[in-house]
């Protein structure tokens, strides 16, 4: 498939930032653009990644940790469904909150609509976890 003409080559710069030609994200086949620009690099930790790290910590094999992982995070789910907050000492609090019916406007169109009312997730950060990510903490937290 031939890229377009109109657009720059993979890794070239396009107004003054470095772009990449990305053909997976294209529904079409015709090619997406992604920054590359430093500003808007962010790392992220995925399911998997958090899986390779918990298995080489604790010395269980990968399969036995995706178990592990997936029943943790089924269980949170289980209990927001249910209107429960999950308090987990040190780290955080998920909590489910309603959100009321409300009016809003099409952005495409202008026209005003109705937002149903749903449920929101929030989580608040413990104390724990703030102080390790402000670095303000030695490192691991020691399980109870």
């Amino acid at each position: 498939m031939d890229q377009p003409r109109d657009l720059p080559n993979s890794g070239t710069n396009f107004a003054g930032i470095r772009v990449e030609l990305c053909r997976r994200h294209s529904a079409r086949g015709v090619g997406v653009f992604r920054r590359l620009d430093p500003r808007y690099e962010v790392d992220e930790m995925t399911k998997s990644d958090l899986v390779q790290q918990v298995a080489k910590d604790t010395g269980l094999s990968q399969n036995q940790t995706s178990k592990i992982v997936n029943e943790i995070f089924d269980a949170i789910s289980d209990a927001l469904q249910k209107g429960e907050d999950v308090r987990i000492t040190g780290f955080g609090t998920f909590r489910t909150a309603e959100t009321k019916e409300r009016s809003g406007r099409n952005p495409r169109t202008g026209e005003e609509i109705t937002i149903p009312a749903g449920k929101r997730v929030s989580f608040a950060a413990g104390s724990g976890l703030l102080e390790t990510v402000r670095g303000e903490s030695s490192g691991k937290r020691q399980v109870a």
